[in-house]
């Protein structure tokens, strides 16, 4: 009996039907991830925290200053009025910092999202164009800023301690986390599948 040691030969339309998947998938979860309000949550506590801002559903409950729902700049004024009260100014979270992080990650993460949905879709119809610029390379750069920036959001929240010490980290921001990777890997995938340029030069 004979051995093949011959490597198989990769099938390209296999290839890039992955590519694609992994691409619209990430892509998918990306912006499931930026309108979600519950990156941060206080485990069996109705509300949350996400790049969008606040919310809550604890009715009445709800903290006065922040309410059912409250922008990012909102829950930072409110947790700088809270270390002035238990006197500790000293401490208060920056005014601008947490509000830029969160505005920064809700655009990255739109950018990376429609960088990857325009890749995929191109890949399927010819190829990937490479002018002026190729999507696979803008969605590259955002993801790798994005995930700077999200990791900043996590850690930076305001809402530690003063009362939310319960704050924890919630499954929208693991799968934020996987999104972007699973998204790096499919924009490197998809770069392969360029379009040709009639009028470039092979040798």
């Amino acid at each position: 009996m004979g051995l093949n040691l011959e490597p198989t030969p990769e099938d390209p339309v296999k290839k890039k039907q992955l590519a694609v998947a992994l691409g619209l998938g990430s892509a998918a979860a990306l912006i499931f991830c930026m309108v979600s309000r519950h990156w941060l949550s206080g485990g069996e506590i109705d509300w949350g925290l996400g790049p969008r801002g606040w919310v809550c559903g604890l009715g009445e409950r709800c903290p006065d200053g922040l309410g059912a729902s409250a922008s990012p700049g909102k829950v930072v004024d409110f947790m700088r009025r809270l270390y002035q009260d238990f006197g500790q100014s000293k401490d208060m979270p920056s005014s601008w910092f947490f509000p830029f992080v969160a505005y920064a990650t809700l655009g990255l993460c739109l950018v990376s999202a429609l960088s990857l949905i325009g890749a995929a879709v191109t890949a399927l119809r010819g190829g990937v164009p490479t002018k002026p610029i190729a999507p696979t390379s803008v969605a590259l750069l955002s993801l790798f800023f994005l995930l700077i920036c999200g990791c900043l959001f996590v850690a930076t929240n305001p809402l530690r301690g003063k009362g939310f010490s319960a704050v924890g980290v919630s499954w929208p921001f693991w799968l934020f986390g996987v999104a972007t990777v699973v998204g790096i890997v499919a924009a490197q995938m998809l770069a392969k599948f360029k379009k040709v340029d009639p009028n470039e030069l092979t040798f």
